[in-house]
This record gives C-alpha cells, sequence and structure tokens, in this order.
C-alpha cells in the first residue's frame, strides 16, 4: 500500500527508488508466505535466526520440488524487479 502512496506523490523525488525498494520487500514477503505455506522452509540451517534473501527464496520457489509455484518467466521477471531495486541510482 505505501508503495502505491510513494508511486503517487504529487512530487518525483525519490519516487522510482522507493516505489520499487517497496515493491521489492511486498514480494520477498509474498514470496516468504508461499513457501511457509507450501510447507517450505525460509530458514538456513546454522543460521536459525536469519530468514533467507529475496534471490533464495526465488530460486526455492523455482526449483524446489516439493514446493515449486514459480515459471521460469515469474522468476525472470521477480529478479528483474530485484536488480533494479537495489541497483545505486544517479540524481
Amino acid at each position: 500500500m505505501l508503495g502505491i502512496e510513494v508511486f503517487n506523490r504529487p512530487h518525483d523525488r525519490g519516487r522510482v527508488a522507493a516505489t520499487l525498494i517497496l515493491m521489492d520487500h511486498a514480494f520477498e514477503m509474498l514470496l516468504k508466505s508461499a513457501i511457509l505455506h507450501k510447507g517450505g522452509s525460509i530458514r538456513e540451517k546454522g543460521r536459525e535466526n536469519q530468514t533467507i534473501g529475496f534471490s533464495l527464496c526465488v530460486r526455492r520457489a523455482l526449483s524446489d520440488s516439493t514446493i515449486a509455484f514459480l515459471t521460469e518467466e515469474q522468476s525472470i521477471t521477480l529478479q528483474a524487479l530485484n536488480s533494479l531495486s537495489v541497483r545505486p541510482r544517479s540524481c
């Protein structure tokens, strides 16, 4: 919801970067939720105090045989969104 509000602001300062970051985070949370719903894990062995990141969520959702729910095209789109949201921008 915040991503939509930022996108619709009357001024442009930070619009693109904020929208991409918020969309990236929202998709990461949706992926983690879907992985858990399918019975997968969002934690690595030996690192139980942290959850997996965006890229590993996409890889698991694409190729883990027990929980796979993304197509190749969907995973490419999500990876493109992620790469846009973390790339430094010049003003």
